[in-house]
């Protein structure tokens, strides 16, 4: 069971009403959903011990006033995550700028960083069409180990000059979890990618690493899988996710992947936590990234993320699916009139 703690209630008191627990030889433990809320997560209470819960939260002078409400599990696989436990909407802050709810970000860049120059351009055409979310991927999970694995820590005083030059917060991902303290170093924002869906130490490493997660879908996890592997990043004390799909595996090849904008459609059912998509990966062809993006934004998705490149004859991966910076403005454009 689950007690959320009403907003701006104090840690102290919080810690104060855990710890009567933990004497009653409660399991117990406290967990902070953002700035100004906390939870108590309470794991297999019996019976007994869920009278003793009721009767504090309802009678006890000094803690009765500070529930929101009392929480049972309501799956066996996933609870921090559902909407049937929290049913306020998660608003994810990633270097002052706001996503989910009424908030809408599109997150652009290149599929990999490659040299300051290519960055700058790129942070240029963000800046000129008021993107503030910057992808700045240093590290590269590629199918082959010959294929470009990204620039790696020569990436990271790149984006630290980006950062300071055109004022993006930045989104990186992490490919394994002795990558996430170069990340530290300069992002704002943690992805995940696809290939590391269920990849259940890293999930609890970059949980554990204080900043906001982007969460990409497995190409062939479905919407349980996922959830259930997202439930691994609440648990370990990071609410701050935001879920990608990006395409799953499905028989037919005319797509690089198959956008599964039906799952976009039901999770905001299932879960409290903001979902954007990313066209670029999904579709693997420019031509068809502005026309799902409008789709995303449409059926009330909080966000696209869109690989862009000044020059895609020299990018190192991903080349023909990236945007050129002038289709890149065009779909700003588009995007803004919906």
């Amino acid at each position: 069971m689950l007690l959320i703690i009403k907003k701006n209630i104090s840690s102290t008191l919080v810690e104060k009403l855990n710890s009567y627990f933990n004497l009653e030889h409660i399991n117990s433990r406290v967990l902070r959903m953002n700035d100004s809320q906390y939870l108590i997560d309470i794991r297999r209470a019996t019976k007994e011990e869920q009278a003793i819960i009721e009767n504090v939260c309802n009678n006890n002078v000094e803690f009765k006033n500070i529930i929101e409400k009392i929480s049972f599990y309501h799956n066996d696989k996933y609870c921090l995550t559902s909407r049937k436990v929290i049913s306020e909407d998660t608003i994810v802050n990633i270097g002052g700028h706001l996503l989910g709810k009424d908030n809408f970000q599109i997150i652009a860049g290149p599929c990999a960083v490659e040299s300051l120059d290519q960055m700058r351009r790129t942070a240029e055409c963000l800046k000129e069409n008021n993107v503030n979310l910057m992808r700045g991927c240093i590290y590269k999970p590629r199918t082959s180990p010959y294929d470009f694995q990204g620039i790696q820590e020569a990436g990271i005083e790149i984006m630290l000059k980006i950062k300071e030059e055109f004022d993006l917060a930045i989104v990186s991902e992490a490919t394994s979890a002795k990558r996430i303290p170069s990340l530290l170093q300069f992002a704002d924002c943690i992805q995940i990618g696809a290939r590391n869906c269920q990849n259940f130490d890293l999930l609890t490493d970059a949980a554990q690493a204080g900043k906001p997660i982007l969460f990409k879908r497995g190409m062939s996890t479905t919407v349980e899988e996922y959830l259930s592997a997202t439930e691994y990043l609440l648990t370990n004390g990071c609410f701050d996710v935001v879920l990608c799909e990006r395409g799953i595996k499905t028989f037919d090849n005319e797509t690089r992947n198959c956008l599964d904008l039906g799952a976009v459609a039901a999770l905001p059912y299932k879960t409290h936590l903001p979902i954007i998509t990313d066209p670029s990966h999904a579709t693997g062809r420019p031509e068809l990234v502005l026309p799902l993006a409008k789709a995303t934004k449409v059926i009330g998705a909080h966000g696209v993320m869109i690989e862009t490149h000044y020059n895609r004859d020299l990018a190192k991966c991903d080349a023909r699916q990236q945007l050129t910076l002038e289709n890149f403005t065009n779909l700003c454009n588009e995007l803004n009139k919906i």
